[in-house]
């Protein structure tokens, strides 16, 4: 059958309307008629279930001497489909010379003829088709590959969406406790998504994002959008890059929500998908594990279908948490700390008085904790919760400070500041004085720090320039020249 032919048929027959198997039927019809793959992939778009490379990465797995059709199953697809009269000729098709001399009753003859012929020619390759299908027992399922074929060509991964975080296509969570400003925090990374601006110190691409609000009211969660790109002072230039799908009172389970989400990604093609919050669409259970790999199995789907990440938050168990690692403080099954790609834990530092005197009025300190699976590990990173929004610490004032709850045994206290000074002298200084960085390597704190402890304790010592001296000891007495 001419190519022609073909291409007329598959642009007249919706690629909605044939199941998986029929899909990648026509795929091997299309590389068996000697046809690009290109044509397939275009054909394919126009489906909600195409996603980018799809039918390149099926392609040089098609076997064309083992498919037992040709291009007039195309047709009989488009036939079926009610896109193409039933033997319809290709358009342009002349009647050869020797069919009009022939009579009435002989031209009927041939007719009949080749009917009979063809018919039995479809039944011939029907039950090829059945035994090919049989044969391939294809399952909608991907297809196995052997790793030899990426020995000289390794695969690209996927650009980072959140650099040194996420890539696009892949899941993060983000747990903290209720009423942590965890809503404030996705949203602050909606807009830094949009406008390509970091967030809390992480380097963000410029995309499309979709914030899926589930538990704000929806005048709200949009004034809150405003307040952030006020209080961050950039142009809202790309503020069209944030789509909002309001769902308060609407929520379903995810199950359930999983097409409908994917259709309207489609719709908006987005980067990412932030879910808040994600206990509004559990499927069951949230202590089982199986239920929770089931929802898992949702978010996955999503990202199949669309190569969008999907980013959600979940919140902390019940009681203390400052003893517990950062992968398990969220709530229910361990499986919410397994499963994403990303894992960042916040939770809240209490800040001693002079921590609180150096911030802003209100300001609550957090500390952010990662598992990561496609990056390295990461040092914590402290921010500060200036409503509304997080600021990093870039004074390093909350290093030292404790998460609430944890007990007075480990705060940085004044008498306890005073006692590591004193240790890391007794143990660092020569002819009484000590190099600033010898002491804060010591007390494993940063030179800031120690300053600062210097300082509170200046009634035992003193700093001069990089040097700390015993009060008492050695004043106007030059500093070791073998030391920094």
């Amino acid at each position: 059958m001419k190519q022609e032919r073909i291409l007329e048929a598959l642009a007249a027959l919706p690629v909605e309307t044939v199941d998986n198997d029929a899909f990648f039927w026509v795929g091997h019809v299309l590389k068996k008629e000697g046809l690009p793959c290109s044509v397939w992939e275009q054909w394919a778009r126009g489906d909600r279930r195409y996603r980018p490379g799809l039918c390149e990465a099926h392609w040089h797995r098609l076997d064309p001497e083992k498919c037992g059709l040709d291009g007039r199953y195309i047709v009989h697809l488009a036939q079926l489909a009610g896109r193409l009269p039933p033997n319809e000729a290709p358009r342009g098709a002349a009647e050869p010379e020797e069919e009009r001399k022939l009579s009435l009753s002989e031209r009927s003859a041939r007719e009949d003829a080749l009917y009979a012929e063809a018919a039995a020619e479809d039944l011939r390759r029907a039950a090829l088709w059945q035994r090919e299908q049989e044969e391939c027992d294809y399952d909608g399922l991907p297809y196995t590959e052997t790793l030899d074929r990426y020995r000289d060509a390794p695969p690209e991964p996927p650009e980072a969406l959140i650099g040194g975080l996420l890539r696009k296509g892949h899941k993060m969570l983000l747990s903290g406790p209720s009423k942590a400003g965890k809503s404030f925090l996705l949203m602050e990374l909606c807009v830094a998504i949009a406008e390509g601006l970091p967030w809390l110190g992480f380097p963000c691409q410029r995309g499309r994002v979709m914030y899926v609000n589930l538990e704000i009211d929806p005048t709200s969660a949009i004034r809150r959008f405003l307040a952030i790109y006020k209080a961050l002072g950039v142009p809202p230039d790309h503020m069209g890059n944030i789509v909002i799908w309001n769902l308060r009172g609407h929520s379903l389970p995810m199950d359930q929500l999983t097409w409908p989400l994917i259709r309207r990604v489609n719709q908006f093609p987005c980067d990412a998908v932030v879910v808040d919050p994600v206990y509004k669409v559990l499927t069951g259970d949230e202590n089982s594990a199986a239920e929770m790999a089931r929802l898992g199995n949702q978010f996955d789907r999503v990202c199949a279908q669309t190569g969008s990440s999907v980013i959600f938050c979940h919140h902390h168990s019940k009681g203390a948490q400052a003893g517990k690692k950062a992968a398990d403080r969220a709530s229910g099954s361990g499986v919410f700390a397994r499963d994403p790609d990303a894992q960042l834990d916040v939770i809240e530092l209490d800040p001693d008085e002079r921590q609180r005197a150096l911030a802003k009025p209100g300001a609550t300190g957090w500390r952010l904790e990662a598992s990561l699976r496609e990056f390295p590990p990461i040092p914590p990173r402290y921010f500060w919760y200036e409503y509304p929004l997080h600021r990093p610490d870039e004074e390093g004032l909350l290093k030292e400070a404790a998460p609430c709850g944890e007990g007075t045994g480990r705060r940085s206290t004044p008498q306890l500041r005073q006692q590591k000074l004193t240790e890391a002298f007794a143990a660092c200084q020569r002819g009484g004085a000590a190099a600033l960085n010898d002491l804060a390597l010591h007390a494993q704190v940063n030179a800031r720090t120690m300053r600062d402890w210097v300082a509170e304790n200046g009634d035992a010592f003193w700093l001069d320039g990089r040097t700390v001296r015993e009060k008492g000891r050695g004043a106007g007495r030059q500093a070791d020249p073998g030391r920094p």
